[in-house]
């Protein structure tokens, strides 16, 4: 029987992109603002993270990946 017990928390974390071919509007700008985009080297950007708990077989598992 394996222990299914959480040992560990797992983050993934995911970049979302956006590269405008012109300036866009305030507006524009203003909702990436909103959404929690960042504005860095001619890129919107914001990060979306995901986490787990995870047991000591999916600790192993991401090792192995």
């Amino acid at each position: 029987m394996t222990d299914s017990k959480p040992i560990a928390i797992i983050r993934q974390t995911t970049t979302v992109s956006i590269a405008f071919a012109e300036k866009p509007s305030e507006e524009r700008r203003r909702q990436l603002r909103d959404a929690g985009y960042r504005y860095e080297n001619g890129n919107w950007f914001r990060s979306e993270p995901h986490s787990q708990m995870a047991t000591e077989e999916l600790v192993a598992q991401v090792l192995a990946a």
